[in-house]
C-alpha cells in the first residue's frame, strides 16, 4: 500500500518473530505426524524451515516488490 506507515522492527524482533513462527510449524507439523516426533526430526525440519523463512522474507518477488 502507498503512503502505508511503516514499522521499523530490529533484527532481535525479526529473530523472535521467526522463531515463533518456525515453533508454531513445528508443533502443528508433529501434531499431525505423532510417530516421527522427536528431537532429532524437530531439529531438521526448524532448520529447514529457518532456511524458508529467511529465503522467504528476502525474495522481493514474493514480498511484491516491497523491502523488508
Amino acid at each position: 500500500m502507498e503512503g502505508a506507515n511503516r514499522i521499523t522492527v530490529s533484527y532481535e524482533q525479526q529473530v523472535a518473530m521467526k522463531e515463533g513462527i518456525v515453533n508454531h510449524l513445528s508443533d502443528e507439523y508433529f501434531k499431525a505426524r505423532p510417530q516421527l516426533d522427536n528431537g532429532h526430526n524437530r531439529r531438521i525440519f526448524e532448520s529447514g524451515a529457518d532456511r524458508m523463512y529467511w529465503m522467504l522474507k528476502d525474495n522481493k518477488e514474493l514480498n511484491n516488490g516491497r523491502d523488508q
